[in-house]
């Protein structure tokens, strides 16, 4: 039996492992800015059940893969400026019916930190949507959060909403 994730444990996965990333790579010297671009995929697999929302007219199997580019700007003070970009190269199958569906969806994350210090500004937003054949099975998943620390460590914005949306 293969075990499935949930969609958020998916996304906080991979910018889990994106925070990681940018904190190993090699520091340049203090006077100069240094940029580092990526490519990488990540595997997807999850089965949006029925019920979820009123337009899963059945439990529908996603899988297949996350293209991921990046980009680090290490700049001459030593703050990393962190930007993931993926497209999605996924099937969708109705379990039901066996109707396919038709999946797209960008997502952008971005991190901004100073030297020394914790991460300052962290953006998420990721849509996946899912078009089903006739008018049932539109829907789309609304990731989104964002958050702002100050210069004083405080945080002055955390923002997390997660939407499943019918169309």
């Amino acid at each position: 039996m293969r075990t499935q994730f949930s969609k958020l444990s998916v996304v906080a996965g991979i910018i889990l492992a994106a925070i990681v990333l940018a904190m190993v790579c090699p520091q340049p010297v203090e006077a100069q800015a240094q940029v580092i671009r990526g490519k990488y995929d990540t595997s997807y697999e999850d089965t949006f059940r029925f019920g979820q929302a009123a337009c899963i007219t059945e439990d529908v199997h996603v899988s297949g893969t996350f293209r991921w580019h990046t980009n680090t700007v290490i700049d001459a003070k030593g703050g990393q400026h962190v930007k993931l970009q993926y497209v999605v190269d996924l099937t969708a199958v109705g379990l039901w019916t066996g109707d396919r569906y038709s999946t797209q969806g960008p997502s952008v994350f971005v991190e901004y930190d100073f030297k020394d210090t914790s991460p300052r500004e962290i953006f998420y937003h990721d849509l996946l949507q899912l078009v089903g054949p006739g008018r049932d099975g539109n829907v789309m998943i609304r990731t989104l959060f964002h958050i702002v620390v100050n210069a004083n460590g405080v945080q002055t914005l955390d923002l997390e909403k997660v939407e499943i949306l019918c169309h």
